[in-house]
């Protein structure tokens, strides 16, 4: 049965939280078989690092969907793919032959543990035995980004090149061209992501052809040409365009957010799909007014040396509130779903005061077990 047809949908997410005394008995996957000789320590550190986390599920049923949704959800969870691919090349560059060999002959919990993090290590058990797989390499994420063994003292000397902004642009992977020189590779250009940031664009224009309103379909289009753009910062018109989007269907794909790379510079690979909630969306309107006020209050309280209040044109924020219908990538925290987000982080829109707050009602909604019990420790 093709994913179009399928009536529900299971999400690529599972949101995790912290145990402790409140949320449900843990749902993480049973062990398939005993572990090898020598192999009991790893086992044991990997099914302790599954059971710090309650998981909960969230679903999507596309049984009410029209054709013509079915087969633009069908090509945006081609892109899915994919960029869940690009995040995990991120991480580190044999992530995906590490995937293949763990789900070829790693227990469940090995499996498990690969598909929550995108990754062979554990995420709080730091130590060498915490891993998916006997003998996995010492843990080294995103280094791919920057020159082999790069000091502290070469990437402040970035700043200081003639082409600090390709450099330091989120978008690009650095490698030395001589003494005291670099170069800046655009992502599209790498021999790395570039098949597949095509793959992206190429689904992202097949979804364009079955897209509700002209709106959803010029960001799409626009979004794919940045996908392959020979260019340090290919994202800026298609930023405009995000925020511009009139559909029932939200998306949300590219590189944004820098947490998680070793230099906080360097763009992860992320994309969420979801159906406005009207009502939701609506409920929101009498905040607009409020939003500068919010930020301002926000800056004063945390100190400007820790937070910088934007600028937040009332008229140029777009808020939307919708149901999760999918979210892979960086967009797939491991331990904790995000419940909203505001972008674009950068960028001429952001200069203008132009950007879109998305609340994710289903994410929202999978907390009320925790806040359920937060309450009810804080009046026992």
């Amino acid at each position: 049965m093709s994913r179009a047809r399928c009536l529900v949908i299971a999400l690529s997410l599972v949101c995790c939280c912290h145990r402790g005394a409140s949320g449900p008995e843990p749902t993480t996957a049973a062990t398939a078989a005993s572990p090898a000789d020598g192999d009991a320590e790893r086992q044991q550190s990997v099914r302790a690092e599954l059971e710090r986390y309650d998981t909960y599920p969230i679903s999507f049923d596309a049984s009410e969907l029209s054709e013509q949704d079915r087969s633009l959800l069908q090509s945006l969870m081609r892109a899915a793919e994919l960029i869940e691919e690009l995040n995990m090349l991120q991480v580190h560059p044999r992530n995906l032959e590490w995937l293949a060999a763990v789900r070829e002959g790693g227990t469940e919990d090995d499996q498990e543990l690969f598909r929550r993090y995108q990754m062979p290590w554990c995420h709080d058990d730091t130590s060498d035995s915490c891993a998916a797989f006997a003998g996995a390499p010492a843990r080294e994420v995103g280094a791919y980004h920057w020159p082999e063994g790069m000091t502290d003292e070469e990437f402040e000397a970035l700043s200081n090149a003639p082409n600090s902004r390709e450099l330091l642009s989120p978008f690009t992977v650095v490698r030395r061209a001589g003494e005291g020189r670099w170069t800046a590779i655009p992502y599209s250009q790498t021999e790395l992501f570039g098949s597949r940031m095509e793959g992206v664009a190429a689904a992202l224009r097949q979804a364009a052809s079955h897209a509700d309103t002209e709106s959803i379909r010029r960001f799409l289009l626009s979004r794919a040409e940045a996908f392959v753009a020979d260019d340090p910062v290919p994202w800026d018109q298609s930023d405009y365009d995000w925020i511009a989007i009139d559909s029932r269907w939200e998306v949300t794909v590219g590189p944004y957010e820098v947490y998680r790379n070793p230099r906080q510079i360097k763009a992860r690979f992320q994309m969420y799909v979801g159906i406005v909630d009207p009502e939701v969306t609506a409920a929101t309107a009498p905040f607009r007014e409020e939003l500068q006020g919010m930020e301002n209050a926000l800056a004063e309280l945390v100190g400007a040396d820790v937070y910088t209040a934007r600028q937040l044109s009332g008229e140029g924020i777009a808020i939307r509130a919708v149901q999760v219908v999918l979210a892979a990538g960086d967009a797939r925290n491991p331990v904790g779903a995000t419940i909203a987000y505001h972008l674009p982080n950068r960028g001429p829109s952001v200069d203008e005061g132009l950007y879109k707050k998305v609340i994710l009602v289903s994410h929202m909604d999978a907390f009320d077990p925790i806040v359920e019990a937060r309450a009810h420790l804080a009046l026992d």
